[in-house]
């Protein structure tokens, strides 16, 4: 049996990468240092602002390291 990995992202800001997600689908989260400058409304906020973390189809792309495991 496989569970649910859980991780502290108390310092972080989460922003859902394609909008909404729904029930069973997979999402990619981007996870960016609460005390970094961000401007949000950015067009392109990938590139302009690189995410520190990213999470996508269920398993870390970038930066699993940064969040401690509870």
């Amino acid at each position: 049996m496989k569970g649910l990995g859980r991780y502290d992202a108390s310092g972080f800001n989460v922003v859902q990468r394609f909008g909404r997600t729904k029930v069973g689908e997979l999402a990619e989260f981007f996870f960016y240092k609460r005390d970094r400058t961000v401007e949000w409304a950015a067009l392109d906020l990938e590139k302009q602002f690189p995410p520190d973390a990213i999470f996508s189809g269920g398993k870390w792309i970038k930066g699993e390291k940064l969040f401690p495991r509870r």
